[in-house]
């Protein structure tokens, strides 16, 4: 079983390429909404692939800030990228809905999600800009005219209540409620279910390798080579303006107590030593 490799949404074009997107921040979606998410990579002992996503958006308030697809490339070190995949499972919890100013807690299902209750699809929607070229991608597989249902929606407050907020217009100026192709949590188009929070997905992918996952800039030989991560917000496509790319998680080593005692004694008899030295001369 490999070690695992953690990529964060980083900020991505808010209202499109073309000129809207320094009026957002810090990042966005339909609207300049704030979203971001992260994706976890790792083999399991059977050797499939487990990607676990997060929706770590603060807060949100309307589905354009919904966590709907995903997309990498993967090969082996050396070999070429690996491009056929079939999805296995699907787990986490559900919500049934999201209303504004209520406490959610009872509509949460724990174990909800599945592979029948909250289907995703490697097929993507109309109008998808997600990347595909040499990529293994997935989309929350909504029923017509339900777009938004089966995606991630991230948690409400310390009060397990959502919130209503303001999207902007392409210009960074607040315009009410009126944020594109998205909904408002809480109308008629608010559809359910959703994932809450976190979805697991494992995938069989003919050909991985077992070794530890690397990002593509560190990769070297025997391991499983990770990039082209990306996260698709929103109701539907994703549009251009609602795919954020992922960059590899930093992490900070911390000694381990243990580490730090025998370090601390060690320093301390290096003192004693010093001390002998100093008195006998």
């Amino acid at each position: 079983m490999g070690a695992g490799i953690t990529y964060n949404s980083g900020l991505f074009p808010a209202d499109g390429p073309s000129g809207g997107a320094s009026n957002c921040s810090p990042n966005g979606t339909d609207g300049c909404l704030p979203a971001s998410a992260t994706a976890n990579f790792s083999i399991n002992g059977s050797g499939q692939l487990v990607v676990t996503l997060t929706n770590t958006t603060s807060v949100p308030w309307e589905d354009g800030q919904n966590l709907s697809s995903f997309a990498f490339q993967i090969k082996n070190f050396g070999g070429s990228f690996l491009t056929t995949s079939s999805l296995i499972s699907i787990s986490g919890s559900t919500i049934s809905s999201t209303p504004l100013n209520t406490d959610v807690s009872g509509l949460i299902t724990a174990g909800g999600a599945s592979l029948a209750n909250t289907p995703w699809t490697s097929t993507a929607p109309g109008g998808s800009a997600m990347p595909t070229a040499n990529t293994i991608a997935y989309f929350a597989n909504f029923a017509a005219n339900k777009q938004g249902q089966y995606s991630i929606v991230g948690a409400p407050n310390g009060s397990n209540q959502y919130v209503a907020g303001s999207c902007k217009n392409n210009m960074g100026n607040p315009s009410g409620t009126n944020c594109g192709s998205s909904n408002e949590f809480g109308t008629s188009k608010d559809i359910g279910p959703n994932i809450y929070e976190t979805a697991t997905f494992v995938l069989s992918i003919p050909g991985l390798g077992t070794g530890s996952l690397a990002d593509s800039g560190n990769c070297t030989t025997g391991q499983v080579c990770i990039s082209g991560v990306n996260f698709g917000f929103g109701p539907d496509g994703p549009d251009q303006d609602d795919i954020a790319p992922g960059a590899p998680q930093v992490t900070q080593t911390t000694p381990e107590p243990l580490s730090i005692l025998l370090t601390g004694s060690g320093l301390v008899g290096l003192f004693l030593i010093r001390r002998r030295r100093s008195v006998r001369g």
